[in-house]
């Protein structure tokens, strides 16, 4: 058992033998590979003392190593991770270490009816206007009303969905799924600069567990339950009317501040609607681009003021010690590295 934990962190560090070797010796501890691979294995028993240098190197509580993963755990994702094995079960190793830290968090709360995602029963999809309806009824839900979304990371968490950034070694954009044993609903995501991006990122990954439609169609409905998410067409006809024959480069950035979604989605949003023609659309998206907007360039970047930041389990550390139910982090099996 100690093996396996040992190796599920490293992996989860997105380390080999080797690089996990080069860093016990920098702690003045050598190992060869073999030597690694047999306390993996579980063919030489690791001392305590060593257990507390593996979990210094690899960023765990030493407590970690002995306790094995919650009975019944397992992960359904919703999406294949490539067909990497190595980078697969890296990622898959982050992802269980940080689900089981969860739930040892749940569990010592007391809290575990809390897990429940809001969520509709996913719907079979056929068509722009359908993606748009299962946005529509979320929002009613989820008692939006045609509000902006301050913050997609606070939204999903305050309806049972668990937010996870990954390290920066990992490629992967989104990655979501479900811990059945619990009925955990989660997506783990890397840190985009681009604000709109990122949310409309986290907003289709949600989109992907609601929607079921065939594959070669997914994206545009996708992209179209994001938008209608941030964007709803009552919002629209409230600040711009209902008719509309173009939008300035003004009302565009105005729209983009109050409802953190892109020119891009917004011009798209509009003609959905039926406020401007495909005419028009074609025509401002066509200015879009020779102004360099989509590209991106830097003296066209308009900053965005959304707070998207992660804060579930940090606040849920902070209360287990404002009550005492721990002394203080140190008692915890995981960590966050």
């Amino acid at each position: 058992m100690t093996g396996n934990r040992i190796r599920l962190a490293r992996m989860a560090n997105g380390l080999s033998l080797q690089q996990l070797s080069d860093r016990m010796k920098s702690k003045g501890i050598s190992f060869t590979k073999t030597s690694l691979f047999n306390y993996e294995s579980d063919i030489t028993t690791p001392s305590p003392q060593l257990l507390a240098i593996f979990a210094d190197v690899l960023g765990l509580n030493p407590h970690f190593f002995m306790h094995d993963s919650p009975e019944g755990f397992s992960i359904r994702l919703i999406d294949s991770l490539g067909t990497v094995e190595a980078r697969r079960q890296e990622v898959l190793s982050y992802i269980q270490i940080q689900l089981e830290y969860l739930i040892s968090l749940i569990h010592l709360a007391g809290d575990v009816s809390t897990i429940t995602a809001n969520n509709p029963a996913a719907v079979d999809v056929s068509s722009i206007q359908e993606a748009q309806a299962v946005a529509e009824n979320l929002r009613k839900l989820w008692n939006i009303g045609d509000l902006p979304i301050a913050s997609v990371c606070s939204l999903l968490e305050q309806n049972g969905w668990f937010i996870f950034e990954l390290p920066e070694f990992f490629k992967w954009e989104f990655i979501s799924g479900v811990e059945e044993s619990h009925g955990i609903h989660f997506i783990f995501f890397s840190r985009n600069p681009h604000i709109d991006e990122l949310r409309a990122g986290l907003l289709r990954e949600l989109g992907k567990h609601l929607i079921s439609c065939r594959p070669s169609r997914l994206e545009e409905y996708l992209a179209a339950f994001a938008s209608t998410l941030l964007l709803p067409c009552e919002a629209i006809n409230k600040d711009i009317g209902q008719r509309r024959n173009g939008l300035d480069d003004e009302e565009l950035r105005c729209l983009k501040q109050k409802y953190g979604i892109s020119r891009l989605s917004i011009l798209q949003r509009l003609e959905q609607c039926g406020i401007i023609s495909s005419q028009t659309y074609q025509n401002t998206y066509n200015h879009l681009r020779q102004s360099y907007y989509i590209s991106r360039s830097y003296q066209h970047v308009v900053p965005l003021h959304f707070f998207e930041e992660v804060t579930h389990m940090n606040l849920l550390v902070r209360r287990l010690l404002a009550e005492g139910i721990i002394p203080d982090e140190t008692v915890l099996d995981y960590s966050i590295f």
